[in-house]
């Protein structure tokens, strides 16, 4: 196999994978066979071969991997493996990427110079000559990013190349070194003022904003402080509000079957008082009908009226027992039946208290007013106390009235 055999390998493969060539101002070319590999860094290496060493030398670099690559495939394969050798090692022998065959090389390719004399072959070779390799990497930073030009002045450092860049760039570039001093001196005093007078603004600037984003600052300081303040009692007062919500719910839990129990009672102590009612205007009416006979005496029997009085003559000593106890029963009857109708109402009304009771406690455990144990006991107590029938007055001191149970909550 010769040499020439492989270059139209390479050309082929290249032409189906291309590779990118990216110099230091940025600019791509594509590079797509053997041939235009070679002639575009014989291109940069003749362009600068007699100023700008580093540039030839790095091209001349470049057209030595692509030899030593063509020399490696002829000592290592075969007429078979040659396509393969060239698809696995060409790009790492020229230290190309495999993922996107791009590479960028530190010089500048003939083609990106352009007309504008700050960034024009003659200006690039100049600054080199004069400057030397690091202020030309310098100058092209600053050809690259002019915004950097006001930096490049107040680094003692760079300010050469700044100047350099403001000649080429206001066209005061003379080829006679003296004249371009004079023209450097002269534009320097010139644009002095005018820099001190853009440093000053800047300074005020940048004072003013010190002060604008200090005052923003505190403002924020004060939101931000005003907020946690706002967001704490918010959480405070929610979880408050949640506590209260669980107590609630089991303090219900604690009441509901007896509230139901209570109302439950109240229901049938009604019920009750009513028939008890009932049977109060039954015995009134039984008592009025006997003292109706004790009034009205004479009766008839068979034909025969008898007078009926308590002393009467005439009738039974034994009938007229038998009536006074009739009348008598009756009374006590209807004095039993009036204390068990009183009681019922009573019981009713208890109940009916212990039950409004109830709930009137859950809406001081849901709002959080009942802040003590002492104030619950109290009202617990009252709750599941023993009813009081109203058959015997109750004496036990120890239970508090609903009036001293408001009168404690409304000290809370």
């Amino acid at each position: 196999m010769k040499k020439i055999d492989i270059e139209n390998y390479i050309s082929s493969y290249l032409k189906e994978h291309p590779l990118t060539l990216v110099d230091i101002l940025a600019k791509r070319y594509t590079i797509d066979s053997y041939e235009e590999y070679i002639s575009t860094f014989k291109l940069v290496y003749n362009t600068y071969k007699d100023n700008i060493v580093e540039y030839s030398e790095e091209a001349k670099e470049q057209i030595e991997h692509m030899d030593s690559f063509i020399d490696a495939v002829l000592a290592n394969t075969t007429d078979e493996n040659v396509e393969n050798y060239i698809f696995s090692k060409l790009l790492s022998s020229l230290a190309y990427s495999s993922y996107d065959r791009l590479r960028t090389f530190k010089f500048i390719h003939p083609n990106s110079f352009l007309v504008q004399l700050e960034c024009s072959k003659e200006a690039f070779i100049n600054v080199y000559d004069e400057l030397g390799y690091d202020n030309l990497q310098n100058y092209i930073n600053l050809v690259k990013t002019p915004s950097n030009f006001s930096s490049y002045i107040n680094d003692t450092t760079k300010q050469i190349v700044a100047m350099k860049f403001l000649l080429y760039k206001t066209d005061h570039h003379s080829p006679t070194k003296f004249k371009r001093n004079t023209s450097s001196k002269t534009i320097y005093e010139m644009s002095a003022a005018q820099i001190s007078e853009t440093l000053d603004s800047i300074t005020q600037n940048k004072d003013d904003y010190i002060t604008y984003m200090d005052e923003q600052k505190k403002a924020y300081n004060e939101w931000f402080d005003n907020t946690a303040l706002e967001t704490q009692d918010f959480i405070d007062n929610h979880n408050t509000k949640l506590e209260n919500i669980e107590k609630t719910y089991k303090e219900k839990l604690k009441v509901s079957e007896p509230a139901k129990f209570m109302k439950e009672q109240a229901d049938k102590y009604k019920n009750s008082y009513y028939l008890w009612c009932l049977g109060v205007g039954a015995l009134s009416l039984l008592l009025l009908l006997l003292l109706a006979i004790v009034v009205s005496p004479d009766i008839a029997f068979n034909d025969k009226i008898i007078t009926v009085t308590l002393l009467n003559k005439d009738m039974p000593v034994y009938s007229s027992i038998i009536l006074l106890a009739m009348i008598s029963l009756v009374i006590y009857l209807l004095r039993v039946f009036i204390k068990m109708a009183v009681s019922s109402r009573h019981l009713m009304e208890e109940y009916k208290q212990k039950y409004a009771l109830t709930y009137f406690y859950l809406s001081l455990v849901s709002d959080g007013k009942l802040n003590d144990d002492k104030t619950q006991n109290i009202i617990l107590a009252s709750l599941f106390n023993k009813a009081d029938t109203g058959l015997i007055k109750n004496d036990n001191s120890s239970d508090f009235d609903l009036a001293t149970l408001l009168t404690l909550i409304n000290k809370q």
